[in-house]
């Protein structure tokens, strides 16, 4: 007498390859959440310090771009004629509020140039703000005796998106940001985040340059884009485990559906 072959016996292997299928695409294993990834000669990571060659590259200071807007901020023996020359920078030290930043800086226009009490337009474009500064104490040292002036970049912001917990607009204070400074103001990247497709998108005289960085790789410490610039954007790729992890829902919702119906499949055969 020939065995009956039930709705169970007709799902499991269903059920099983669905399982199999689900498991490879929807784990992310472990190496794939490490940062510069260092390994041995024998392809294990590095336990030990290890001394990465640095690039004389990202050590260049940025140098200031129409579209920036500078603080400027002046001091001297004569606090009236201080206050003169500060004029913005002195009412923005009376506020916290970021928003604020635009309106008491200086923009830099598209000629290159800010707009100061007694220099009129003075081109900054091309020059580091310890260069400017330089100039302007130059310059000022002809009305007030040792003048000092500081000089910061008011709008370094950064831009993250993707696979981070926490995405948006980064403001930085200081003038060197690097790409693992810019994802932790992010919060880091999420477990499904791709540490090795990591793209930042950067204006340049040419038009936008899209450039992809492995985090994983220790060689990104050495890389010309270690380093941020004003208005980068950050984008963290997915990997193929988030796509799994959002259609995981349905998924369970069909299995679901199949068992009932193979089960009242196999009561009606009985």
């Amino acid at each position: 007498m020939k065995r009956k072959i039930t709705g169970w016996r007709l799902l499991l292997p269903v059920l099983s390859l669905i399982g199999i299928l689900l498991a490879n695409t929807s784990c992310v294993q472990r190496k794939q959440l490490v940062y510069a990834r260092v390994k041995t000669e024998a392809g294990r990571l590095a336990s030990q310090d290890t001394l990465m060659p640095v690039n004389p590259l990202i050590r260049q200071t940025y140098r200031v771009q129409p579209g920036n807007y500078l603080m400027v901020q002046f001091t001297s023996r004569d606090a009236a004629f201080s206050e003169l020359v500060n004029g913005k920078a002195m009412e923005f030290q009376q506020t916290d509020v970021e928003s604020t930043v635009y309106y008491k800086s200086y923009p830099v226009n598209h000629q290159g140039n800010i707009h100061l009490y007694l220099l009129g337009d003075f081109q900054v474009s091309g020059m580091t703000t310890a260069e400017i500064a330089a100039r302007l104490e130059a310059y000022y040292s002809k009305y007030v005796k040792d003048p000092s002036v500081k000089v910061h970049l008011a709008n370094h912001r950064i831009f993250v998106l993707g696979e981070v917990r926490n995405p948006g607009v980064k403001l930085v204070y200081d003038e060197k940001v690097t790409i693992f400074q810019a994802l932790a103001l992010a919060g880091d990247l999420t477990m499904f985040g791709r540490r090795d497709r990591v793209r930042i998108i950067r204006e340049s005289p040419l038009g936008m340059r899209v450039i992809t960085v492995d985090l994983s790789a220790p060689e990104t410490l050495s890389s010309e884009h270690y380093y941020l610039v004003p208005g980068d954007i950050v984008y963290v790729e997915p990997a193929r485990a988030r796509a799994a992890d959002q259609n995981r829902g349905w998924i369970q919702v069909l299995l679901s559906g199949l068992s009932v119906t193979l089960l009242a499949i196999n009561i009606l055969s009985q």
